[in-house]
């Protein structure tokens, strides 16, 4: 299919680290931003530091009191718990046929939203590796090289909707097998940096690499169930070799990074523990089968909120 090159208008929701890449990135692509955030009105220069070089967008703000009707394209860029409020407190000012997109860590959170999707409203789902740090209000980093994934979350609902032209370059048929994967290197790499205090590439060393093949391996005996494949029809190969990979691969990409769940304990707020082990935990418990790693991972975070 030949895709018509168009512009188009976008809202982001959330101006946290990844909601300002996306929209200096949308922005740069030469689509229409505007920022939806708790206290600021008006245009911001908004500096994206990339080792050497810094640019800068002028990117607009508005708070939801001041928010415009009329919005087709939404990213949603909050942490998982905060995904459903934020739709919800948005909804009634977007078009019919608006195209939602949620990106944040973890699991469960997507299948809410497409619950309480307003009648024609489109879900997208999305799910990256890219490392960012924010330093304030109007400075982020690029501290990791990753990827990007976005796709229809419900696709045999929506296989005749055209994708928005701004994510095609990001679109992959099988999202939800992107985002469990993501999910699972979230599992290992979050808690276990959170729990003791270190950066990512120190998971590489002992005792912590044994600590995460031991939580890895917990992982795949889910995965690779029968029953836990039958609930998941998404899954294609989820071996041991190829998460072990993946896990240390993210660790050495980004190991002078600190996982946003160690930001999140050190800064005293609340984490996603609950989207992340506490989804792996609710999905065993399903099937009868008991992740004694991940519940540990899940009282132990859950107990410093």
């Amino acid at each position: 299919m030949i895709h018509q090159k168009t512009f188009e208008s976008w809202l982001i929701v959330g101006a946290g680290a990844i909601g300002l890449l996306w929209a200096c990135r949308l922005q740069q692509a030469g689509h229409s931003v505007t920022v939806l955030n708790k206290r600021t009105n008006g245009y911001q220069h908004i500096s994206i530091r990339e080792e050497a070089t810094t640019s800068v967008q002028q990117i607009h703000h508005t708070v939801l009191e001041h928010l415009a009707p009329g919005h087709n394209h939404v990213l949603i860029c909050t942490k998982a718990f905060d995904q459903i409020d934020a739709y919800n407190a948005i909804k009634n000012s977007l078009l019919p046929n608006a195209y939602i997109t949620t990106l944040c860590n973890g699991m469960g959170v997507q299948t809410k939203i497409q619950r309480s999707l307003l009648l024609h409203h489109t879900l997208i789902a999305g799910t990256t590796t890219e490392g960012v740090l924010k330093h304030n209000q109007y400075t982020i980093e690029k501290t990791g090289t990753g990827s990007s994934s976005f796709g229809f979350f419900d696709v045999n609902n929506n296989s005749m909707r055209s994708f928005p032209y701004a994510l095609q370059q990001y679109q992959v048929s099988n999202i939800s097998e992107k985002m469990l994967i993501k999910a699972t290197v979230n599992a290992v790499i979050n808690p276990i940096t959170a729990i003791h205090k270190i950066q990512n590439g120190t998971l590489l060393k002992e005792p912590y690499y044994s600590l995460s093949v031991a939580a890895i391996k917990e992982l795949i005996t889910l995965l690779s169930h029968p029953k836990f494949q039958a609930n998941n029809e998404f899954i294609q190969d989820m071996d041991l070799k190829t998460i072990t990979n993946m896990v240390f691969d993210v660790a050495k990409k980004t190991a002078a990074n600190r996982s946003s769940m160690l930001e999140d304990v050190n800064n005293k707020r609340k984490t996603e523990i609950e989207f992340i082990s506490g989804y792996f935990v609710n999905e065993g418990e399903k099937i009868g089968l008991k992740l004694p790693i991940q519940e540990n991972y899940l009282e132990n975070i859950t107990s410093t909120q």
